[in-house]
């Protein structure tokens, strides 16, 4: 039904909209000052990489396969996120006084490492 599909839709664009602002947000404490810009513009240029390919992709898989199939592009991107974001927080966790209802952290400065 055309009503659910809507629903479906903003409902994919509720959950979707906070993980781009976050992103950045934790790029200070995550990469620490020197490299916030470069991060933030690496991080925009994949954003919009993305943005670009993902709904030709959808286009193209729905015109081999028929239009059932294009939900698999979105749901591979969000698998592909979901690893990526895995591999990052393993790699660089955000301090533990960054999480909700503790005190802020200080981003990293350079040469400064964790314990």
């Amino acid at each position: 039904p055309p009503l659910v599909s809507l629903a479906a839709l903003a409902l994919t664009g509720f959950s979707l909209a906070p993980i781009y602002p976050c992103m950045m947000a934790a790029t200070p404490l995550r990469a620490g000052r020197r490299y916030t810009a470069h991060a933030i513009g690496y991080q925009s240029s994949a954003a919009m990489v993305g943005a670009i390919l993902l709904p030709g992709a959808a286009g193209f898989l729905a015109d081999a396969q028929g239009l059932a199939a294009a939900p698999l592009v979105p749901a591979a991107g969000a698998a592909l996120l979901l690893g990526l974001f895995e591999a990052l927080r393993r790699r660089a966790p955000l301090p533990q006084a960054a999480l909700p209802g503790q005190q802020q952290a200080q981003p990293r400065r350079e040469g400064q490492h964790e314990r």
